[in-house]
Order: C-alpha cells, then structure tokens, then sequence
C-alpha cells in the first residue's frame, strides 16, 4: 500500500484545476495534473470495466500500488498521478517494468 503522503483521493484529483495531460499507453491510461504542491500523489483507478469482480479488481490495485512503491523517491515533484489500467495486471516485476517505461516516456521520472 502506498503510504498515506502519497495516496490521492478521486474527489481531490478531479476538484483541483491545475494544468493537466492524459495520455494513453497500451497498458495504462495516465491523467497527470501539475501541483504547486511539493509532493508526489498517485491516484490508482480499476473500473468494472477491467475486471467484474471486485477481488480481481483490487488485487490488480495491490499490484499496481506495489509497482509504484519504489519508484516515488525518482518521480519528479509537484505532480499528481492517476493511473488506469486498461487489463488486469497479475505479475508484480511486469507491471514495474511497464510503469518505468511509461513515467520515463512521459519525463516523470528521474533515474
């Protein structure tokens, strides 16, 4: 689980009016706001769409928040993340992997 610093609440995420970009990967949809704020937050959204059952659904959340773990301390700051899955993520070291691979694409991330 993300620690709580971290962690973004939808109603938050879609109340704010900073700048934002989308942009859409093949596994994940990215929805990027840029706060003044100084801290890294990552908002995880797995719709019905993705999985039905809601024990797949956040098992992937799980996944997908564990990925992440790692990687806050070289996300750059003053941003807010929210990531949406387009299927259903089963393997931990994959999903860090492709989640590197988009941040650094989009100039999140500092190595």
């Amino acid at each position: 689980m993300l620690p709580r610093q971290h962690r973004l609440d939808y109603s938050s995420f879609a109340k704010e009016k900073y700048p934002e970009m989308k942009k859409s990967f093949p596994l994940f949809f990215y929805h990027i706001k840029k706060s003044p704020k100084s801290k890294v937050k990552i908002l995880i959204i797995i719709s019905k769409r993705v999985a039905k059952l809601s024990t797949i659904r956040n098992k992937t959340k799980r996944i997908i928040s564990e990925a992440v773990y790692p990687l806050l301390t070289h996300l750059k700051p003053g941003v807010w993340i929210s990531i949406r899955p387009k299927k259903i993520m089963s393997s931990l070291k994959s999903t860090q992997n492709t989640l590197l691979a988009d941040l650094t694409a989009l100039n999140l991330y500092d190595s």
